[in-house]
């Protein structure tokens, strides 16, 4: 992973257990916002994980919401995929 990829999932870690612990869970879609950029970071690389990143922002509205996956990551391998990637210490 570059360095830049990584630092951009240190942060988006760090943004989940400290500040969206104390704000709850708001997000309306699956995977939250923050797990759909750091799999697009992990996946992508920078530059695409962050275009992807910014594009599902835009996106993100309170009235719409279900299932929104990366490109080219198949539903039924979401939760694998999410075990794999996300999980790791």
């Amino acid at each position: 992973m570059h360095s830049i990829s990584g630092i951009s999932v240190f942060l988006i870690r760090f943004y989940r257990k400290n500040r969206s612990e104390n704000i709850g869970n708001r997000c309306a879609f699956e995977p939250s916002c923050s797990r759909y950029a750091e799999l697009c970071f992990r996946m992508f690389g920078w530059r695409s994980g962050f275009i992807l990143t910014v594009k599902r922002l835009m996106r993100c509205k309170a009235c719409n919401g279900g299932l929104d996956l990366p490109p080219n990551v198949d539903a039924n391998w979401y939760k694998d995929l999410e075990e794999r990637v996300c999980n790791i210490a």
